[in-house]
């Protein structure tokens, strides 16, 4: 049984008559009758009673006639609905960013996207680079983005910007104009854990000068480092991409390190099988437009002697 054995059935019984249906539909009668025989065929039952006036329905004909009327117009709701995610974004989508750039990265993303399309549901979760690789695999998430992502056959990274490590201080603290790697090892920093990709690669690059960094405090938390660092307790070494926002607002200045180039990754990472909607193609759009946005932002340089922060109490 197929949907136009169904469509030929029904134009017959609705014109009581095998030669208009065939007329109109533009088919020799000899294989209308055949599709409607055939159907007849499958189902097991007489749907027409034929005659040399035309047809009449059986007692099962009417009965196929009510069922077929449903099963058309479910078929053709089902392919306006197929054709309006080409044009018009739609459904729900899932994406996820570490704690490192949502803060920045999301609520423009998601301001904007909520402006434009409201009958899209969006969620956004944070989390870890690890938990959110899991979210994908499990395809939990739509989408993530996320810093230097791990290599899998399964996903396909897209790349949104490439930032490097800066020496990051309070705007009540004063930055050099210049800052070499071993000034940098004997000033107090807040660092995260090495749990974070750029911590390790921070300490690894410090080993190459045989140095080792001066940690005054070290917080898995990228939120409680930059108050710390705004209320002056200390520096920290974070891409200016996590820290956008505080530079825009005044509240916090970077500086590049003099002789230590760690560069760190943020990417977008989706599944490779998996097909995104118009939707979520969409929001990749968006995210793609706010990341160059992150590449623009101003270090804010003092070129002033450096001040070490309050003393610890």
């Amino acid at each position: 049984m197929d949907l136009k054995q169904l469509r030929y059935f029904v134009r017959v019984a609705e014109l009581a008559s095998f030669t208009r249906a065939a007329a109109e539909i533009h088919i020799a009668q000899s294989a209308l009758s055949y599709h409607v025989g055939t159907l007849e065929a499958e189902l097991g039952v007489s749907l027409l009673d034929r005659h040399s006036r035309g047809v009449t329905l059986t007692e099962a004909g009417r009965s196929v006639l009510a069922h077929a009327h449903r099963v058309l117009q479910e078929a053709n709701d089902l392919k306006a609905d197929a054709f309006s995610h080409t044009r018009f974004p739609s459904g729900h989508i899932m994406f996820a960013a570490p704690p490192s750039i949502a803060r920045t990265l999301a609520p423009p993303v998601i301001e904007r996207f909520r402006a434009e399309h409201p009958q899209v549901r969006l969620t956004m979760r944070e989390e870890t680079i690890n938990v959110i690789h899991g979210w994908l695999l499990t395809e939990e998430i739509d989408l993530g983005v996320v810093f230097d992502p791990p290599t899998l056959p399964t996903v396909e990274p897209e790349l949104l910007l490439v930032d490097q490590l800066h020496l990051v201080g309070s705007n009540r603290t004063a930055l050099p104009g210049h800052l070499s790697v071993s000034e940098l090892a004997t000033l107090p920093l807040v660092l995260t854990t090495t749990s974070y990709g750029w911590r390790r690669r921070l300490e690894r690059a410090l080993q190459e000068y045989d140095l080792k960094p001066t940690i005054r405090a070290e917080i898995d938390s990228l939120s409680v480092i930059k108050e710390l660092v705004i209320r002056g307790f200390g520096y920290t070494v974070l891409p200016q991409s996590a820290i956008s926002q505080e530079l825009r607002n005044g509240e916090l200045r970077s500086l590049p390190i003099d002789g230590l180039k760690v560069e760190t990754s943020l990417m977008m990472v989706r599944l490779k099988r998996r097909t995104l909607t118009l939707a979520a193609e969409t929001l990749c759009a968006m995210i793609r437009a706010e990341a160059s946005r992150l590449t623009s932002i101003p270090s804010g340089i003092a070129s002033v002697e450096m001040s070490q922060p309050a003393a610890m109490p």
